[in-house]
């Protein structure tokens, strides 16, 4: 059995200090450290924990929370890599004392704030930090000041290994990137710290990475968005990777060939321009996590390709010290990408359809308003040339207790009316499992069947695109149920307006100017991630929204997307 505190010898963290290939993983790495340094180990505050439960902010608590975390990892990476340098030893030995008081290892986001429940949960940031601890304790192990080794496993088995025991916890059973991540921190951190359980446990741990499997439809695709297949099968590859050496190769989750599949997800979604599909809570700039796209590559030769260089990036996760770690582990310097493919992927299952010619990258689904991360887009498209997105899906919104509650869909980005669908009899549309569409395709016509997203009866609306070579036909038709009509399409860029075509970037939209008028307006979208300026204030992306209003009486429209 060889865990990576065995593989990874002070040997490999000598290649690692003076191989230029790691060099940018390093300097990233020691910029986050000297950057969370700065600030001193203080309490998490109580008033930032209660905010959330006040007016929904997530943002000023989970800044401190993370922080330290990021400290913790990337001082426990330098003090493996400079094993001279006691200052980053000491630092991870202060951090590690400081999560240790911390009143809770659970965001309060994912707690009712009762003190019962914030003590004994086991969510996403339990498991995450669970996991660092047992691997970093484990890696450092003789280094380490004993009490502060002695502490972190205590308070290791007290939060994480006695709650799992003691608490049946609802992601155990939830088909989202939960139940990889929570399971497979837990289990990491097993593996590391408290082996003796891994018998009791396993099945339990395995069942709910099965939940994750059955989250992917039978056509490998993550209905949450690149960004958490990165994070939730990111988990599930490195549970996956320890056990399969924990158990000598006789627990193999990767004989199944649904997980291959499910590691070809990112290379079908890539778009032109830098950019990925961005259905869901997803990132239109989402990147490729660069090490563990090497594992897959390794791991299947004849199922995933490494996308360009540029496209894949450092794989930087929400407590960082797996993902850091693994990057030493998996990252070959010896790989490189090859170009963009002008490819076409057809998911029926997931209602996708993805295609990259020479001028442009063009993406569509159906679905239906209550995926995992849901936004009400039934008929939603994207178009990316090399500007980027020139039509786009503004993908995940700034999180805060309303953007997971009964309010999400007041908040433009997971309304219909954040993407480029249309607005029928005044309505957008409607979430909920009742509420979507279909899909089919013929050469290169797609065409969907959209009247079931909206919340009263609008009857049929097919939405028909001919893809071309350089350019997009879209045509939408309607039965008389339909009493008005109005054409919506969402760009980031901000548009020119002519008499007969409204230009983009790259893209030009064409319409028939006898028969509609675009007119333009403006909403403003604030991004997960951002952070808040010097003033304290969120930046706001501006969207531009063009609208066109149609005489229902006409049945059918046609645009086209010239690129």
């Amino acid at each position: 059995m060889k865990l990576y505190d065995t593989l990874l010898d002070n040997a490999f963290w000598q290649r690692v200090r003076s191989d230029p290939a790691y060099a940018d993983a390093l300097s990233h790495i020691r910029a986050e450290y000297e950057e969370q340094a700065k600030a001193p180990l203080t309490v998490l505050p109580f008033t930032l924990r209660d905010r959330f439960y006040t007016d929904g902010d997530r943002s000023q608590f989970e800044k401190y929370y993370f922080g330290r975390r990021v400290l913790l990892s990337s001082a426990a990476i330098l003090a493996l890599v400079y094993p001279e340098k006691a200052a980053y030893l000491q630092k991870v030995e202060d951090t590690l004392w400081a999560i240790c008081d911390e009143y809770s290892w659970a965001l309060p986001a994912h707690c009712t704030g009762d003190y019962a429940d914030d003590t004994t949960m086991v969510d996403l940031f339990v498991a995450e930090t669970g996991a660092a601890v047992a691997e970093i304790t484990a890696m450092l192990r003789g280094r380490l000041h004993p009490r502060v080794f002695a502490r972190a496993r205590v308070e290791l088995k007290r939060r994480v290994f006695d709650n799992y025991r003691d608490r049946r916890f609802g992601w155990e059973t939830v088909r989202t990137n939960w139940s990889a991540v929570c399971a497979g921190g837990i289990g990491i951190a097993m593996m590391y710290a408290a082996p003796e359980l891994m018998e009791e446990f396993l099945p339990r741990l395995l069942a709910s990475e099965q939940c994750c499997m059955d989250s992917y439809t039978e056509d490998g695709a993550c209905l949450e968005g690149m960004s958490y297949w990165a994070y939730g099968f990111g988990y599930f590859v490195y549970f996956a990777d320890l056990l399969r050496r924990f158990t000598d190769g006789k627990v193999d989750l990767f004989a199944d060939p649904k997980v291959k599949l499910m590691a070809t997800f990112p290379q079908r979604n890539l778009m032109m321009g830098n950019t990925a599909t961005s259905f869901a809570d997803g990132n239109m700039h989402a990147k490729v996590p660069l090490d563990l796209y090497h594992f897959l590559h390794r791991l299947y030769p004849d199922a995933v390709t490494l996308p360009p260089p540029e496209r894949m990036a450092f794989n930087e996760g929400n407590c960082r010290w797996v993902q850091f770690l693994r990057h030493f582990a998996y990252f070959d310097p010896a790989l490189c990408g090859g170009a963009l493919p002008k490819e076409t992927y057809y998911l029926p299952v997931a209602g996708q359809y993805i295609t990259t010619r020479d001028t442009f990258s063009f993406a569509v689904k159906a679905g239906r308003n209550d995926e995992p991360h849901n936004h009400n887009d039934v008929g939603s498209f994207i178009l990316s040339t090399a500007k980027g997105q020139e039509l786009c899906d503004l993908g995940a919104g700034l999180y805060t207790r309303q953007y997971f509650g009964s309010e999400r869909y007041t908040i433009f980005c997971n309304s219909s009316l954040s993407h480029s669908v249309p607005i029928i009899n005044g309505l957008s549309q409607h979430e909920g499992g009742e509420y979507g569409g279909s899909m089919q395709t013929s050469g290169n016509t797609v065409t969907l069947e959209i009247g079931g997203a909206y919340p009263a009866d609008v009857g049929s609306i097919t939405r028909s695109f001919v893809i071309g070579k350089k350019c997009v036909q879209l045509t939408d038709a309607w039965t008389d149920k339909v009493k008005s009509f109005t054409e919506r399409f969402v760009s980031v860029i901000e548009p020119t307006v002519t008499a007969e075509a409204v230009r983009f970037a790259d893209c030009t939209l064409h319409f028939d100017p006898k028969a509609v008028t675009p007119k333009v307006s403006v909403e403003q979208h604030c991004m997960h991630g951002y952070k808040k300026d010097a003033e304290g204030k969120m930046p706001l992306l501006p969207v531009y929204c063009v609208d066109f209003a149609v005489d229902p009486a006409m049945g059918r429209v046609t645009f086209t997307f010239d690129m």
